[in-house]
């Protein structure tokens, strides 16, 4: 925990992509576990957080996806100003 990730963006995806490489076989072989125990086995989920995978990713800026306040995201009229 308290992993720092790199604030370029370029950067902290090719961080996240290595951690996801790094962990890929580890997930693999503890499938069927979780599936039968409908939990995460240990070993898993220490190698999703040793890389920091688990943490909470957050947009860059404040609004998500370029959208601001006061646009609508869906339903209808969307794309509306309010």
């Amino acid at each position: 925990m308290g992993r720092t990730f790199p604030t370029d963006r370029e950067e902290k995806r090719q961080v996240l992509l290595e951690g996801v490489d790094r962990v890929r076989h580890t997930l693999r072989a503890g499938a069927d576990e979780a599936e039968a125990n409908a939990t995460l086995p240990l070993a898993t989920v220490q190698a999703l957080d040793d890389p920091g995978l688990l943490a909470l990713k957050l947009p860059s800026h404040p609004w998500g996806c370029g959208s601001g306040p006061g646009y609508s995201t869906g339903g209808a009229g969307s794309g509306d100003v309010y």
